[in-house]
């Protein structure tokens, strides 16, 4: 069986211990965050609120393996205990906040698992999910959670909180399908294997399943990231996921990605990339006849325009925001089609270069290991 433990997890560790020690002392009965966004729904597009919970955080992300190498979510957790009380006050403050605005969806997040059972305390998660089917408006609810903890019984005592017309659907940060990837490049430690016994899971206790794919794991050129995450769409889609989440890198503090961006050896992707990416997970779609087992493909890239996010050149990324988050909504791929620029030659001449070089550059897994 492949060992679920990257080559790199040492290195990310490190990094890891150092980043929690600047935590800041956060008040435990308020969100960190909460706002209402354009999103698009299962039946078309609308409004979201979104609450990001002060919580522990990601047990694998504080875990002794050291968490995923692009994720610095952790250090924006509270470094004290966060008690069940504590969260449910946290969600009831705001749907009290919001009760006077207009939403469907509610989106949970807890930089970790919003199913184990250590970061969100069952009676939390039961108590969450019962003031939210209170809300007459909202007909969808997401959270989201790594595969272990996805388990029969989490989920239909979650389902027992909702009515039947509340649609639950589970984010999994799957990453790639590509299981060498996944350990390696990312460290996020299971495997494809785990994810497919997740998603039947979820399914079985009619739950639906979100997929967040990551664009440009570290180590990988432009090229290789398009081909792997239009592959990873398409076996998520064929394995059971109905909602599709294209991520960009968006290079966060006290990660491995910060330090090999940081000397200049990791780049976020570009915009033509996640157009590429998603043109191409379409036309996939469209060719291999799955247009009935998927209802969204979305991408909602984080610091979009930023040298440190995903961006092309100052005269064309705030086009490309617009049009991406235009696209997300309506899910109308021939927006994307409708942007020009002259940057778009020097990232085809980049993608020719990055193959070119690609057996002496720093992007081989086993080289950068080395310099850390």
């Amino acid at each position: 069986m492949l060992d679920t433990k990257g080559i790199l997890a040492e290195q990310i560790c490190s990094l890891k211990k150092k980043s929690l020690k600047k935590r800041k002392t956060r008040d435990t009965s308020k969100a960190i965050a909460s706002w209402i966004e354009d999103d698009r729904l299962i039946t078309g597009p609308g409004k979201a609120l979104v609450i990001i919970l002060n919580s522990q955080g990601c047990s694998w992300g504080l875990g002794i393996d050291g968490g995923c190498s692009m994720c610095g979510y952790s250090n924006e957790t509270s470094a004290i205990d966060i008690s069940a009380d504590n969260l449910i006050a946290q969600v009831k403050t705001t749907l009290t906040n919001f009760s006077k605005k207009e939403f469907q969806s509610i989106k949970i997040f807890n930089s970790g698992s919003f199913l184990d059972t250590n970061e969100i305390p069952i009676e939390a998660q039961t108590k969450i999910l019962s003031m939210i089917n209170e809300v007459d408006s909202v007909s969808e609810i997401i959270v989201e959670s790594r595969p272990e903890f996805v388990s029969r019984k989490i989920l239909k005592n979650l389902r027992k909180a909702l009515d039947q017309n509340k649609e639950l659907e589970i984010g999994i940060g799957l990453e790639t399908s590509n299981d060498l990837i996944r350990i390696n490049n990312i460290n996020k430690g299971f495997l494809f294997e785990d994810y497919k016994k997740a998603v039947k899971i979820a399914l079985s206790e009619n739950t639906r399943v979100k997929t967040y794919l990551l664009l440009k794991p570290p180590f990988l050129t432009e090229k290789e990231a398009i081909k792997d995450t239009v592959q990873s769409a398409i076996d998520a889609i064929k394995i059971g996921s109905r909602s599709i989440s294209i991520n960009p890198i968006n290079v966060q503090s006290g990660t491995l990605v910060y330090d090999l961006w940081r000397n200049g050896i990791y780049r976020s992707p570009w915009f033509w990339t996640l157009k590429t990416v998603l043109l191409k997970i379409w036309n996939q779609v469209n060719k291999q006849k799955l247009s009935e087992k998927v209802d969204r493909i979305l991408s909602d890239p984080s610091g979009a325009g930023t040298r440190r996010g995903i961006h092309n050149c100052s005269k064309c990324n705030k086009d490309f925001i617009k049009a991406i988050m235009n696209y997300s909504v309506n899910q109308d791929y021939t927006i994307l089609n409708k942007i020009t620029c002259s940057c778009h030659n020097l990232w085809l001449e980049l993608l020719r270069q990055e193959e070119a070089s690609r057996d002496y550059s720093l992007m081989r897994v086993e080289n950068p290991k080395n310099l850390l």
